[in-house]
């Protein structure tokens, strides 16, 4: 299974390494691309990682722990 997925993989890897011819002229220019394109990028990026970097540093209620994770006081 393993070996099949590989070889797809493969494949697909060479099949995206032909040259192919532009379907029209560009809309925009490679520069344009490139300077609009890293800014969505970095607002997007961030739009993505926020929630998980709030979900992670997020500060964890004692109680809200699972039965079986809470820790035994120590013995006195």
């Amino acid at each position: 299974m393993e070996k099949k997925l590989i070889l797809r993989g493969v494949f697909a890897g060479a099949a995206a390494g032909l040259p192919v011819e532009a379907a029209g002229p560009e809309l925009f220019s490679r520069t344009t691309q490139a300077n609009v394109g890293i800014g969505f990028g970095i607002v997007f990026f961030g739009m993505a990682m926020g929630p998980l970097a709030e979900r992670l540093l997020k500060p964890r209620r004692p109680d809200a722990a699972v039965p079986s994770q809470k820790l035994d006081p120590l013995p006195a």
